[in-house]
């Protein structure tokens, strides 16, 4: 009886134990996860050379909620128009009655370029500077995109515009 009082005690002390709290807090990074039924429109105009002013309104574009916007009639079937603002711009977005985007106009000024769009313009344009830049894009439902920037150049007294179209 004493072994077995003795074997209870020593099993409750480490279970004891085990539960202990130490302090030690276990930190987990998670990347940000966006779900929305409009994936696909950030699918499309998202890439490597999208300005990170361009994409944050971008995704509210992608995650506006529709159904709760007071002005909204689920019974008109013509696409539904909201612009989305910022300090450097604006996107005109069109949204079918489902909320799905099916087409959007985006035009911002002076905006920090991609680092490979910057690094060819100034090595093909020394000795010039850039004294603005306007971005301009549009998308389409069908994945039709447009992207083009157009920068003002100059040196001393003579001003240029460089005009870059991207890809779809």
């Amino acid at each position: 009886m004493r072994t077995l009082v003795s074997i209870l005690a020593v099993c409750l002390t480490f279970a004891s134990y085990a539960q202990k709290d130490n302090n030690q807090a276990t930190s987990i990074a998670l990347e940000d996860v966006l779900i929305t039924s409009n994936a696909n429109y950030l699918q499309a105009v998202q890439d490597e050379s999208t300005p990170a002013t361009v994409k944050k309104l971008q995704r509210e574009v992608a995650t506006y909620s529709l159904r709760e916007n007071s002005e909204f009639d689920q019974s008109v079937k013509t696409p539904f128009e909201m612009v989305f603002k910022n300090a450097h711009g604006q996107i005109d977005a069109f949204y079918d009655v489902s909320g799905k985007v099916i087409s959007s106009y985006e035009k911002f000024r002076n905006i920090l370029l991609p680092e490979p769009i910057r690094d060819q313009v100034f090595h093909d344009n020394l000795d010039w500077e850039m004294i603005s830049n306007q971005y301009s894009s549009s998308y389409t439902l069908d994945n039709k995109i447009r992207r083009t920037y157009k920068i003002k150049l100059q040196n001393g007294k003579h001003k240029k515009d460089v005009i870059i179209k991207l890809p779809n």
